[in-house]
């Protein structure tokens, strides 16, 4: 494989809660108090049991409203916060 750096600039949120839904869906709450749902399919298994890490990772937008779970390691080494100015 080739290798590439990331420089997107994204919307994130840290997760601090997970729920399993009907339907092989996930239900993650972000930090922003905002619940998102995903496909259980975008997480690991083991043993029949979903896998989550610990600590919960982040919720992630693209610039084109795609949604996406990454590991939290993954995503601090990657992405820098970016402060907004206010005038």
């Amino acid at each position: 494989m080739k290798r590439y750096k990331c420089h997107k600039i994204v919307e994130a949120t840290k997760v601090v809660a997970i729920e399993e839904l009907p339907y092989d869906e996930v239900e993650l709450m972000g930090e922003d108090r905002m619940t998102y749902v995903l496909p259980i399919s975008r997480f690991g298994w083991k043993s029949g049991k979903m896998v989550m890490p610990n600590p919960f990772g982040y919720m992630v937008r693209y610039e084109d409203g795609y949604l996406s779970w990454s590991p939290s390691k993954a995503f601090e080494d990657g992405y820098t916060l970016i402060e907004e100015r206010v005038a």
